[in-house]
């Protein structure tokens, strides 16, 4: 399985977006290049605004609201409960774009997000870089110690 690392980046030259709301993420992977890993941008990922949150659509009951920028809050646990997939066992549409990357890289991840990525094996990176910098730093970390 490659190695795929998502960063989110308005310009493409840093890591300049939180992560609910890029609606598009660079997408990454670690290759071979002449005896060294380095990271090769293979995609852009866009990401649809989510008009209606899965959780609301599941429990066929409306349990908050979904900002003009697709972010959505809850009416019940304010998004730090289970019932919108924040603490819960349901993972967010947004993230589950994500499940395939080792990594994913914004300015910002709030600790729901963060959460649902750890609990499915993505580590996330919360940091304001140039995105080869913070590439840079990633390579370096998995030529290390050999992923």
């Amino acid at each position: 399985m490659a190695l795929k690392i998502a960063v989110a980046s308005s310009d493409g030259v840093n890591v300049d977006l939180h992560f609910g709301k890029a609606d598009s993420f660079l997408i990454y992977e670690f290759e071979e290049n002449n005896g060294t890993k380095v990271f090769v941008k293979k995609e852009i990922r866009k990401i649809p605004v989510e008009t209606v949150a899965a959780s609301a659509i599941e429990q066929k009951e409306p349990c908050g609201t979904v900002s003009e920028d697709g972010v959505f809050t809850c009416g019940r646990c304010h998004g730090g409960g289970g019932c919108c997939g924040g603490g819960g066992g349901k993972i967010s549409p947004r993230v589950e774009k994500f499940l395939d990357c080792r990594a994913v890289i914004a300015a910002q991840i709030g600790d729901n997000v963060r959460r649902q990525f750890e609990r499915n094996a993505v580590s996330v990176f919360d940091i304001e870089l140039p995105v080869s910098e913070a590439l840079e730093k990633l390579a370096a970390y998995y030529n290390k110690f050999g992923e």
